[in-house]
């Protein structure tokens, strides 16, 4: 009950400012601390992005199970706090660290995934989730993060409402 609580309370949390190399040292300590440094260096790019937040692009050569591509995308247009960037940044490590393990398949956030994001939320309090309990607006061609509840926990909340009013 008190993760409903936490999608209600207003954030003060300050916009920070990231660059790449800020990027490489939070994948390095997040790798030690979350991943007990078992994923190898990536490359990680800042990209004006439409649509998403992060992204983790790969591709492998077949028989092998070895990357020929692999890198981290963060879209620099959205003015990140704290701990959103670092939500975004372990989700992609995540999609990583599965992807190496061989278990990045047509469903990218099933039941491995998932299982993984448990795992570090209960144990390191963090706050990752699927999809971002955030919508994205285009404010000054700058996307903003803004506190929603997703569509994902409205709906239910419809639906009874629905159903009461019936």
């Amino acid at each position: 009950m008190y993760w409903i609580i936490d999608l209600f309370k207003k954030r003060y949390e300050p916009i920070i400012h990231t660059s790449e190399e800020d990027l490489l040292k939070r994948f390095d300590e997040y790798n030690k601390l979350y991943f007990d440094g078992e994923l190898r260096k990536i490359k990680i790019k800042l990209v004006h992005s439409r649509d998403v937040v992060g992204e983790f692009i790969h591709k492998m050569n077949k028989g092998t199970n070895t990357f020929r591509k692999k890198e981290i995308q963060i879209a620099e247009n959205v003015d990140w706090t704290e701990s959103d960037l670092k939500s975004t940044l372990v989700h992609e490590m995540i999609h990583y660290k599965l992807a190496r393990e061989g278990r990045f398949g047509p469903v990218v956030h099933g039941k491995y995934f998932k299982r993984e994001m448990r795992r570090l939320n209960k144990n390191y309090d963090l706050n990752i989730h699927v999809l971002a309990p955030y919508r994205l607006q285009l404010t000054d061609k700058k996307f903003i993060l803004k506190d929603a509840i997703s569509f994902w926990i409205c709906r239910p909340i419809i639906w009874i409402m629905e159903r009461i009013i019936k």
